[in-house]
């Protein structure tokens, strides 16, 4: 990739991966050809690899531009909001209408990009990590208020993202909805609960 520091080169990088989101969404990794990328990008192929030295390697980098964006998106919104249980509904809130607003978001679980490298998978367990303990710091902030009852945060962080898959397909905010989702989180299954041994 290069990493020259003229006027554009940012943007032109930033458009090429724009262009390659919207085409491996559509079409699948096996399916997208570099010239696709280009032409969609109003550039020449040549210029692609100046910046991306193969298809795999733009595969790569836009799934990492893409996870960045929205999960900046989704702690900025949370930021935004004092209590806990409020932080997690703007979080379910954000991310159903992120997909809702980006159909193409929600075409990436069904395309098989897990031949992309160890470095990659490395990456992504580490940002799902870091997530992960995110969540569970506000867990444990809930806790601290009595706005949660004592539980263990790690297991209820991630409990509370595996939910985020609900409002992907074959589902989606359209058949469940935000507070439907937290509604379970917050009271649970049970219409009463037996007192503790």
């Amino acid at each position: 990739m290069s990493t020259g520091g003229g006027y554009g080169d940012a943007d032109k990088r930033q458009k090429i991966l724009d262009s390659a989101f919207a085409v491996f969404t559509k079409k699948g990794y096996q399916q997208t050809k570099v010239d696709e990328v280009a032409q969609l990008a109003g550039i020449g192929k040549g210029t692609v690899y100046l910046y991306f030295p193969s298809k795999e390697e733009l595969l790569r980098e836009m799934l990492k531009a893409m996870i960045k964006k929205n999960l900046s998106e989704l702690k900025k919104r949370m930021s935004e909001e004092e209590h806990p249980l409020a932080k997690l509904k703007v979080m379910y809130a954000t991310h159903a209408s992120l997909l809702q607003e980006n159909p193409s978001l929600a075409q990436l679980h069904i395309h098989d990009f897990a031949f992309v490298n160890e470095a990659f998978r490395a990456w992504l367990e580490q940002e799902k990590a870091d997530f992960m303990a995110y969540i569970a710091r506000i867990v444990e902030a809930g806790i601290k208020t009595e706005e949660f009852r004592p539980v263990n945060p790690n297991l209820a962080a991630a409990l509370i993202i595996s939910c985020l898959s609900v409002f992907l397909p074959p589902y989606g905010s359209d058949t469940f909805s935000v507070d439907d989702v937290l509604d379970i989180l917050h009271y649970g299954l049970c219409q009463s609960l037996p007192p503790r041994p």
